[in-house]
């Protein structure tokens, strides 16, 4: 009876690694998406366990450069992202379009075209909240802030105060600081949807290193067998 309870919690531990191992590969596919960290704590109570960093091991952008090719982003494994065709939003993930100044402003990495580079959608999105709450802005009313932000010269601005206005559900002279929580993050979201998000062609260059995704797929395979295989001997006593 004790033989088939210790193989029955192997085989429960075997399911589980599984399971996360297949969860881990969804993970690690789309970029920009963080990863679960798992704890074990639970599938080896009082044991020593080992806890895996599936952050440590997400690919994150280190470089980009802009080509006649494209915009390249590099990953810290050697692997390169690069992206043609498309709006400037999307190629740069810079989904409010917003001007290049220095490296680092707003989490910005480089720039094209005089626009910024972002690393990922997720830090363009936040930069835009962040521009919009800097003293540049945030004492502004709409109107007066797009004027500044998409001005006359390069844009049909009264048509964006308008649209901006209107989707969003606020008169152009509310300032942006008397914004709530969701009105600043739909007008984040709606500058997203004027600006343009166009999605263009994508192309992974695998690394010269030979250390890509795949194999860090494959080191968390390893690591989780490992893992199952020291839970059941461990047991076994």
């Amino acid at each position: 009876m004790r033989a088939k309870y210790k193989l029955s919690c192997a085989m429960a531990s075997v399911i589980v690694a599984v399971s996360v191992f297949a969860d881990t590969q969804d993970a690690l596919s789309h970029n920009g998406h963080s990863p679960v960290l798992y704890n074990f704590e639970t599938e080896a109570p009082n044991k020593s366990h080992k806890i895996i960093d599936f952050q440590a091991l997400q690919p994150r952008v280190v470089e980009v450069k802009n080509t006649s090719e494209g915009v390249h982003y590099i990953f810290h494994n050697g692997e390169t992202l690069v992206r043609t065709g498309g709006s400037i939003a999307w190629r740069n993930n810079n989904p409010g379009c917003i001007r290049y100044y220095n490296k680092g402003n707003f989490g910005a990495i480089g720039s094209a075209n005089r626009f910024a580079i972002f690393p990922d959608e997720i830090t363009g999105m936040r930069a835009i909240k962040s521009l919009l709450l800097s003293d540049s802005y945030r004492n502004l009313t709409i109107a007066n802030a797009i004027y500044i932000y998409a001005p006359p010269h390069e844009n049909n601005t009264e048509r964006y105060i308008n649209s901006l206005c209107g989707l969003v559900g606020v008169s152009r002279t509310t300032k942006l600081c008397d914004l709530n929580d969701t009105q600043l993050d739909c007008v984040v979201h709606t500058i997203r949807r004027l600006e343009g998000w166009i999605i263009g062609t994508e192309k992974f260059i695998p690394s010269q290193y030979n250390v890509g995704i795949k194999l860090s797929q494959n080191d968390i395979h390893n690591r989780l067998n490992e893992f199952t295989l020291c839970w059941f001997f461990d047991h076994s006593i």
